[in-house]
Order: C-alpha cells, then sequence, then structure tokens
C-alpha cells in the first residue's frame, strides 16, 4: 500500500521562531522512514551521516534488527531517502539529528481517582536550554521545528508524539493506540555529578526510548519489562521517564548516577511528579532540600505536586494552571516551548504552544491557543 501522507501548520507564523506541523503518515514503517529521510534531506540540507565508527555502526545495526525491529524498518527506508545502504557501515543513519544538550522538563501522572473524568492524565512541560541555538552550521535551530508527528504503520502501534531534534528514531512525549503515554525529562542531578563524554553508543539514547515504547508497548508492565531488558545510553544528557497506561498503572523509570543500577519508582494509585532529580534518591514523604539546586529542579517539584494536591478532582484546564505555576519559577535559562495534557483513555494532546515573533522576543501571547489532537483510527 502507498503511504499516505497529511501535513498542516498548527503553531507559529513566518518570521516567529517556532513552527509546529502536524504531520501524519500511514503505511509500511519503511516507507514511513523514506518520508522522514526525505523531509530532513529537503528541508534542512541533512545528508547521509558519515559513520565515525564503522565497527560500532555495524554493531548497533545489528542490536536495533534484533531489539527494535520498528526503528530499523525506518532506518531502511531512511536510507532508501538519503541514497545509501542501510547495510553500508561507511553511514550512521540510526538518527538523522542531534539531541538537545540540555534541557529542564517536568512530567505529572494523576491517577484516575484524582480527575474528573475518570481517566489518568499526565501533564508535560517541554523546556529547552537556548532552544534557537543552531548545533551545526547550516542547520536549522535545534527546537525550532518541532513536530506532532502522528504514526500508522502496517506493522507495530500507531502514535501521536511530540518530536524535534530527530523525526526518525526520537521523541520527546507522546501517546499511542493502546492508551500507553510516555514522556522523558533530564536528570541533571546526575549531570551535576559529573557528565561522562556522550555519543554515539550501541542501545537506546534517551529520546529512542521515548519512541520504541511507544512503537512496541500496550501496558505499564509491558513498559517496564522492556526498559529492564534494554540497552541504555545517553546520547547527549542523563534522563529518566515517566510512563502511564490507560488503566492508571504508572512509574518513572531511572538509572543511578552511576549508571550502574536502574530504579522504578511506581505510582501505587498516587500522583507522580517527574522533574529533574533522581526519584529513587528523594522519596515521596521526604523533604526536599530548599538550597539552590540543578535547574531549580526540587522547586518546580514542589509547585507542581502542591498544586496537584490542593486541586481534587483535576480536569485539564487545571492541570494547565498547576503547570503554569511551575513555568512561573523559571530563571531565564530556559525556555518553555510547550505544556501538553494527554488522556490514554480518549488517546488525546491538548496542548499549548509558545511561538515568539522572532529570535529573543516576548512571547506571541502570553496564553497562546489550545491546539487538540485525537490518535485517529
Amino acid at each position: 500500500m502507498a503511504l499516505r501522507v497529511e501535513e498542516r501548520m498548527v503553531a507559529g507564523e513566518e518570521g516567529d521562531d517556532l513552527l509546529v506541523h502536524h504531520l501524519v503518515l500511514r503505511g509500511s514503517n519503511r516507507a514511513i522512514g523514506r518520508h522522514l529521510g526525505e523531509i530532513v534531506r529537503a528541508r534542512y540540507g541533512v545528508g547521509p551521516p558519515a559513520a565515525d565508527d564503522p565497527l560500532r555502526v555495524r554493531v548497533q545495526r545489528e542490536w536495533l534488527r534484533r531489539n527494535a525491529p520498528t526503528l530499523f524498518e525506518r532506518m531502511r527506508g531512511a536510507a532508501d531517502a538519503l541514497g545509501v545502504d542501510v547495510g553500508d557501515d561507511a553511514y550512521d543513519v540510526t538518527r538523522l539529528g542531534t539531541p538537545p544538550t540540555t534541557a529542564a522538563c517536568s512530567a505529572v501522572f494523576v491517577p484516575p481517582r484524582r480527575t474528573t473524568s475518570g481517566h489518568p492524565l499526565v501533564s508535560r512541560i517541554f523546556e529547552c536550554a537556548a532552544p534557537l541555538a543552531q548545533p551545526h552550521r547550516g542547520e536549522p535551530p535545534a527546537a525550532s521545528r518541532p513536530y506532532v508527528l502522528e504514526l500508522h504503520p502496517d506493522d507495530g502501534h500507531a502514535s501521536l508524539a511530540l518530536c524535534a531534534f530527530d523525526l526518525l528514531g526520537a521523541a520527546l512525549d507522546g501517546v499511542n493506540s493502546e492508551g500507553l503515554v510516555v514522556a522523558v525529562a533530564s536528570d541533571a542531578e546526575s549531570a551535576a555529578a559529573g557528565l561522562e563524554p556522550a555519543g554515539p553508543s550501541v542501545g537506546l539514547d534517551e529520546l529512542q526510548v521515548v519512541r520504541t515504547l511507544l512503537d512496541g508497548c500496550a501496558t505499564a508492565l509491558q513498559a517496564r519489562e522492556a526498559l529492564l531488558g534494554a540497552k541504555l545510553y545517553y546520547a547527549a544528557y542523563p534522563a529518566h521517564w515517566l510512563v502511564a497506561d490507560r488503566h492508571g498503572d504508572a512509574f518513572v523509570f531511572e538509572v543511578s548516577s552511576g549508571r550502574n543500577r536502574v530504579h522504578i519508582v511506581d505510582a501505587a494509585g498516587r500522583p507522580l511528579v517527574a522533574t529533574n532529580h533522581l526519584l529513587h534518591r528523594h522519596p515521596f514523604d521526604e523533604a526536599l532540600p530548599r538550597a539552590p539546586d540543578p535547574g531549580g529542579t526540587f522547586a518546580r517539584w514542589r509547585a507542581l505536586a502542591t498544586g496537584v494536591a490542593e486541586r481534587q478532582p483535576l480536569d485539564a484546564e487545571m492541570l494547565s494552571a498547576v503547570g503554569e505555576r511551575a513555568m512561573a519559577l523559571a530563571d531565564g535559562s530556559m525556555r518553555t516551548l510547550w505544556h501538553g495534557i494527554y488522556d490514554g483513555v480518549e488517546r488525546t494532546l491538548r496542548v499549548q504552544f509558545f511561538p515568539c515573533a522572532g529570535k529573543g522576543a516576548e512571547p506571541r501571547a502570553p496564553r497562546p491557543p489550545i491546539a487538540s489532537f485525537q490518535l485517529a483510527a
């Protein structure tokens, strides 16, 4: 079946520093990968990335073929679009972009018994440092062209995800056709302890984790199993992941600062807040430090946790107000690009994007319009 494509602009105007597309693709995973490869080549001038280590490229390709077959098929399509053989070790088509060097995101899970609809909700604030910086000469600003990417593959779960930095195999947050919601947030606490050299490795990077869970998992239990069995590394910055399903099961998956142990922090029927510190080191009932902290993570956690506790039950509008309280604590080093709320039962995303009229300008509107998306059948 031929690939079916729909695309429209959903936020921002020409001249703004943030333009958001809604792109819908229906077809085989290879055809989806081919179209994504054509986009990055035609719009952003991305050519076939030369491999810096052919042996690693070969091992990574085989690892993905065995452990992330959906991503592997899309890699084959991207290679077609870029005019190379996916099996050629001289080229690395594992990703078509560069992960962000730092971000200060937040995610909040609200269980069904705490919402007016009886549906579990996930609030997601995406903030990025220097979002308009160009990672490399000739490339577009790093986070200036996000996509609401809706994929309906012939094989695998359909998904609705927000993507930037790499369209092929990465996602920042999203929901799939089974009602699984996944969001990634940086781990500034581990970064403050000292960053390991970042770059390509073998396994899944911090953004590929989100995409792979959306592609392959139907429940939070399946996601736990997938994460425990995966080989993880960070390509740019350490991270942790919030995962929730439509039944109300939710957890945060974390890697220790020493990168030697993993931890699962279960919601167990409670609201679950993730900012940029490790939850397994700071239990629910522990008072967080008041001293200055990496990226203001403790202050934002307190604002979100308090806001959720004060408003019961919550709907999407009230959860938006809780998010605004946390966003107001930003110190100016980070820029909020969007705030979305996912409903795993309805498979919907309710999101506000925050474009500015030119680099360095104030947001075009303090309360921008709400865009709504539902994962189509």
